[in-house]
C-alpha cells in the first residue's frame, strides 16, 4: 500500500542518515588514531549512539573541519550571506 511504501522510505532515509553520520564520526576518530578500523568503528557507533547523539557528533565534526556555514546570528544585521548583491 501507499502508506507502507511511505513508511519504508522514511525508515530508509533515517537509516541513511545514521549510516552517514556514523561514518563521519568514525572517520574523524580514525584520523586521530590510525589503528582504528573505520568500518568496525562506524558499525559500533551506529549501534550504540542515539540518533540525536549521532547528529550532534556529525555537526561537531563538520564545525571543527570548517565545513559548516556560519551561524546567521554571527552575521551583521541586514546582510544576507548568500546574496549575490554587494552590500
Amino acid at each position: 500500500t501507499k502508506e507502507s511504501t511511505e513508511e519504508e522510505r522514511r525508515v530508509a532515509f533515517l537509516r541513511m542518515g545514521i549510516d552517514i553520520n556514523a561514518w563521519l564520526v568514525s572517520s574523524s576518530l580514525q584520523n586521530a588514531d590510525q589503528t582504528r578500523d573505520t568500518g568496525k568503528t562506524s558499525d559500533n557507533i551506529a549501534a550504540l549512539w542515539s540518533y540525536e547523539a549521532l547528529g550532534k557528533g556529525a555537526d561537531m565534526v563538520l564545525s571543527l573541519s570548517g565545513m559548516t556555514p556560519p551561524d546567521s546570528d554571527s552575521e551583521e544585521e541586514g546582510v544576507e550571506a548568500d546574496s549575490p548583491e554587494k552590500p
